[in-house]
């Protein structure tokens, strides 16, 4: 049963696949072929297009260790570029905040976009791996402090970087507000890029800023700049705006918004939010660089009012709060709950929050179990949402894609619909030639699942995992944007 990513009811067909391409849908029992795959009672959907990719970058994209899992879950397409910083465009400024942020940086061939999409292209990728431009990245390299607003000449500078990078391949530009180093960003300094990405017809990506007390400040700002911009626009992470009470009214603000702009945003298939470990500091404390807040975590002066601040976000939520993501020298801690992490150390939570804090350099993804249900549904089930299937903490028997689609079964949406938020509409969003959709001459990366598990994934005609063992791991190529 093909689910040809368009949203379109499933037909009972088979598939021709010549070298990279998808040459033919038909019937083929008279015809011989090299390779000869028996689907019989399984889906067969396109590959699956993670927008939502975090640990991203020539390290992760070009290890097949690092590949395996995003092919085990389908995934056969990748955009990185997000939370404001990326690889490209290069500059030893950008290098360091890169490095300042936990990612290592890798051994350097290019400097821009172009250079490094022609980079990518010579190595051997296990999938295939689109980039965005961070607006960090942007203001690193054209010279900005962090928490400091640019100056004209600095907007100007930022701007035609942007209109480079973009016509060079770059499918669109991030921000995220959720860091300390945008937090202070003002909106005119947002409305300027993305004037410049409407006028690319590429995609800006946008994630609020975290607030326990007005959810709908936050969430506003993204619609502020879809309307002002008329920009094609992602909100990114919402989940994490709606694990209190009191989100009801942010909720029908994003109903309203969404369906007056070219607004989507991303969900998780597991009801958390995925929160960067700054966000539980207050907002007197985040100010500065990382390395700046890192340091001040040291000062004994600031102990007693952050401990107090941490017992009062702690209360009872030890177990909810899961240790996402951390440097590879810490990824013993990965899965671990704080309560955990605490009883280890023998000390209160509001204890542990600070000794995780300074012992992972707050270069730390929490998991938080605390979304409401109702939110959650609402916002999966949204014909305006895209499913991502990374950056999830879950129990080892669990399947993102299996865990959605038997979501879906449940509540009844249709399973093309479920296919097409994986597929057909982030390729639309990002503006993704040939992928997304299983179409004669389209790119042949293709998923067949059996109970809703990924069994065999093809990446551009070859195959790439067979029952979880990585059979391929050179057929990603680089994605480029389309010329506008």
């Amino acid at each position: 049963m093909v689910y040809d990513g368009t949203g379109a009811p499933p037909q009972k067909t088979d598939i021709l696949i010549q070298e990279t391409k998808i040459a033919r849908f038909g019937s083929f029992r008279r015809e011989s072929a090299n390779t000869t795959i028996d689907a019989t009672g399984a889906m067969v959907t396109p590959g699956f297009i993670e927008i939502g990719f975090d640990a991203e970058g020539p390290n992760g994209i070009l290890n097949p260790a690092s590949a395996l899992p995003l092919l085990e879950k389908g995934v056969t397409t990748v955009i990185g570029g997000n939370n404001g910083i990326s690889f490209a465009p290069f500059s030893s400024k950008t290098g360091a905040a890169i490095r300042e942020w936990g990612s290592a940086s890798p051994n350097v061939h290019w400097s821009s976009v172009k250079e490094f999409l022609s980079v990518l292209e010579t190595k051997h990728m296990s999938v295939n791996f689109g980039t965005l431009v961070g607006a960090y990245t942007l203001r690193s390299m054209c010279g900005v402090r962090p928490g400091k607003d640019m100056t004209v000449h600095q907007i100007e500078s930022v701007n035609y970087l942007l209109q480079k990078s973009l016509s060079e391949g770059a499918l669109g530009c991030s921000i995220d507000m959720a860091l300390p180093h945008s937090e202070t960003t003002p909106i005119s300094e947002n409305i300027a890029l993305f004037k410049v990405i409407a006028e690319r017809k590429a995609v800006g990506t946008f994630r609020p800023r975290i607030s326990d007390e007005n959810r709908i400040a936050p969430i506003g700002e993204a619609f502020v700049l879809a309307r002002e911009t008329n920009a094609n626009v992602e909100l990114r992470h919402p989940q994490s705006l709606f694990i209190a009470e009191g989100y009801e009214d942010a909720l029908k603000l994003l109903d309203r918004e969404v369906e007056s702009t070219n607004t989507h945003f991303d969900v998780c298939p597991f009801p958390t939010a995925t929160l960067p470990l700054t966000a539980f500091l207050p907002l007197w404390f985040r100010e500065g660089s990382l390395n700046a807040i890192t340091n001040a975590l040291k000062e004994k002066h600031a102990k007693d009012r952050l401990l107090a601040h941490f017992k009062k976000i702690t209360k009872q939520k030890g177990e909810r709060m899961i240790i996402a993501d951390v440097p590879p020298s810490l990824s013993f801690l990965r899965g671990m709950t704080l309560a955990s992490f605490a009883a280890d150390r023998g000390i209160q939570l509001p204890r542990a929050l600070l000794a995780l804090m300074r012992l992972t350099g707050l270069r730390t993804i929490i998991s938080y179990e605390g979304v409401r249900k109702s939110a959650f549904e609402h916002l999966l089930s949204h014909p305006r949402a895209l499913v991502t299937l990374h950056n999830h903490v879950s129990k080892k028997e669990e399947y993102p894609v299996r865990t959605f689609f038997e979501w879906a079964e449940k509540k009844k949406m249709p399973l093309e619909k479920a296919v097409y938020k994986l597929t057909g509409l982030p390729a639309e969003k990002y503006r993704i030639e040939k992928r997304g959709v299983l179409k004669e001459g389209n790119h042949a990366d293709l998923v067949i699942l059996r109970d809703f598990r990924p069994e065999l994934v093809f990446v551009n005609g070859a195959q790439a995992i067979e029952g979880g063992v990585l059979k391929n791991a050179s057929a990603g190529r680089a994605i480029r944007a389309p010329r506008s």
